[in-house]
């Protein structure tokens, strides 16, 4: 045995007698292999994949680290009274990256102390190793450490003070080769992660006031967000803004001088904003949620700070072509981007605090795979699809694929051009239920990120548009244009194929079409992939994590004191009271003549709770009538 190895399981077992025992039973692993960093340090190899970087794990771990700090930052802002950190580690491997997160909690003054780090690890294989190989003894003696291949989770997830408005905060941070490795074990820590943080993150339902932009391809957004949060429990109301596209149409009509109709464009945005307001105070509004072109104003926005309502925006579209974030940006509470890099230094650089990114999405209920029948087959099949809007650079590129057997769907597109004889249908929009069969029939769908101005592929494009998303939860096997984010949403080469010119692109096209099996393996692994971490209701889940990080507010039952799981906390759930409240359970709001109306509706003899919700039912009557109270 090494030193390292006597030395790590002497503090293991004082931390973890369970687990010490269990790895002492464990025999030498024969499946992982440690191997030599270029730096001195050593990584470790299983089923030919490698841990950590084999030429400086320590400095890969540094980065990777700060990535995500940057990332997850509003939370980690968190201080430790509103709400304790839990950072909850997907996988072990020889421990560098776990011991650059405990280095960070450590510069963080706030989360030195009431932080807790549990790190999930599925191989009691690699575990073993990494004792035998490096000194662990600090770090050991600071984690929590679930492993197996079925980690008793309650380690991540315990608190003493669960249910108080202090539950902890739960971020994960996943290692990615072990993800790789234990894919099953991951979905299941995933799974079991996204149902505590809403549990613990938003006790309470939530009334959202969901904004719709009058037009565009914001509108679907807005739509299955608005679906996710009402399946995660959340009770959404959506003001729906796509009527007045008529009249944003016809300003164009009333007048040709360009002032004036910028006049009545902003006195259309103005009365929508307003009606935003009056709805917003009318359902007694606990957040507004508004994605791209959703029509808002500045005073707008500065009435619901005053209502103290928060405000969050999701920025779905390219901050190039898009400006007009530098002036709305500062004065959301929440905001939401698909970029990274500049644009959030851009985005800190304005005074905007909660700023986080946020990628696209698919909805599983409407992006999936379907079953065509032969008709449809013939309908909507071809070799190669596009589905989308005639923007210049796919109007250069796909000139150039006019020789195959090439089919484009969807608006703007001009069909006096070559490209109109391919283009379906003469160019009219495609809903939704019917582009999902054309994902599913298409051998290979082309998904061209739109650029105004390139003659193909922007060759400095970043955020990844949702038909990414859409085209993979339909299990649709696509060639995308290289985006610098995709590699940290899909594994390209293996869930996605990406193409950066047209001579690689018709290269491409020409290999994958003689492949169907490997076309139908790709596609199922994207498929995997984007049900276990890119729907919306993921995207939901983490947009309310952290607002709730940064509005103690949404921790507690802002419609209190007439808010049912409230009263039934309040009462305990065991209690006679809190067992009489929870037939309410599923309301929004509970006041005395409701329950009186329930009382009165019964047979038998009253119960003593019941008796004493009727005489308090009299007592406020006569205050009523008394004046004592309003009405």
């Amino acid at each position: 045995m090494t030193n390292h190895w006597l030395n790590n399981i002497q503090v293991l077992r004082r931390c973890d007698p369970e687990l010490c025992s269990r790895l002492e039973r464990e025999p030498a692993p024969v499946d992982v292999e440690t191997v030599a960093c270029r730096n001195g340090d050593v990584t470790a190899r299983i089923a030919g994949c490698t841990l950590h970087s084999i030429y400086d794990p320590r400095q890969e771990a540094r980065r990777m680290v700060k990535d995500f700090v940057d990332q997850h930052k509003p939370e980690f802002d968190r201080t430790h009274e509103s709400a304790p950190l839990h950072l909850v580690v997907f996988g072990f491997g020889v421990g560098y990256h776990v011991e650059e997160l405990l280095t960070v909690l450590n510069r963080q003054d706030r989360h030195s102390d009431s932080a807790r780090v549990v790190v999930i690890e599925p191989r009691y294989s690699v575990l073993r190793t990494a004792m035998s190989a490096r000194n662990l003894t600090s770090l050991l003696s600071r984690v929590s450490i679930a492993a197996g291949p079925n980690p008793d989770l309650r380690k991540a997830f315990e608190s003493e003070n669960r249910g108080a408005t202090n539950s902890p905060h739960i971020i994960m941070y996943t290692h990615a080769p072990s993800r790789k490795l234990n894919p099953d074990v991951f979905d299941q820590v995933e799974s079991a992660l996204h149902r505590e943080v809403n549990a613990i993150t938003i006790p309470n339902r939530l009334k959202i006031l969901a904004i719709s932009p009058i037009y565009g391809g914001s509108v679907p957004t807005l739509l299955y967000s608005a679906d996710a949060l009402k399946d995660m429990g959340h009770k959404v109301e959506i003001l729906d803004n796509t009527p007045y596209y008529d009249m944003l149409m016809g300003i164009e009509k009333v007048t040709r001088n360009e002032s004036h109709r910028n006049s009545l464009r902003g006195l259309l945005t103005t009365y929508l904003a307003e009606c935003t307001v009056a709805r917003a105070i009318d359902i007694k509004a606990d957040l507004i949620f508004a994605v791209a072109q959703s029509p808002m104003t500045p005073a707008a926005l500065q009435e619901f700070r005053n209502l103290k309502i928060p405000t969050a925006f999701w920025f779905v579209e390219d901050r190039h072509l898009f400006p007009y974030w530098k002036e709305y940006a500062p004065l959301y509470d929440h905001f939401f981007v698909i970029q990274q890099g500049e644009f959030l230094d851009e985005l800190k650089s304005l005074n905007v605090k909660n700023v986080r990114y946020l990628p696209c999405a698919a909805l599983p209920s409407v992006h999936h795979p379907v079953q065509l029948t032969p008709a449809e087959l013939e309908t909507y099949g071809s070799d190669i699809s596009f589905m989308g809007a005639g923007y210049y650079n796919r109007h250069q590129l796909f000139l150039k694929l006019l020789d195959l057997d090439f089919k484009i769907w969807g608006q703007e597109w001009n069909l006096k051009s070559p490209l109109g004889r391919i283009v379906q249908r003469k160019g009219e929009r495609i809903m939704p239920e019917e582009y999902v069969k054309i994902f599913s029939a298409s051998k290979i769908n082309l998904n061209l990120h739109s650029s105004p101005t390139h003659q193909g592929v922007n060759p400095h494009g970043d955020f990844v548009n949702p038909r990414t998303f859409e085209l993979a939860a339909c299990k649709a096997f696509q060639l995308v244009d290289h985006r610098s984010l995709l590699p940290s949403l899909f594994e390209i080469g293996k869930e996605l194929i990406t193409f950066r010119d047209g001579a690689e692109l018709r290269e491409k096209i020409q290999h994958y079409l003689s492949r169907p099996e490997e076309r139908a393996e790709i596609a199922k692994r994207a498929y995997d992939h984007a049900l276990s971490e890119h729907t919306y209701a993921h995207r939901m889940t983490a947009m309310l994590q952290t607002i709730a990080a940064q509005e103690p507010v949404l921790m507690t039952a802002r419609r209190a004191p007439n808010y049912p799981a409230a009263l039934i906390a309040q009462a305990g759930a065991d209690s006679e009271l809190g067992k009489y409240l929870a037939r309410f359970a599923a309301e929004d709001e509970l006041t005395l003549d409701r329950i009186s109306e329930e009382i009165r509706k019964g047979k038998g003899e009253l119960t003593r709770t019941e008796g004493i919700f009727l005489l308090m039912k009299e007592f406020q009557d006569w205050a009523r009538e008394k004046g004592v109270i309003g009405a």
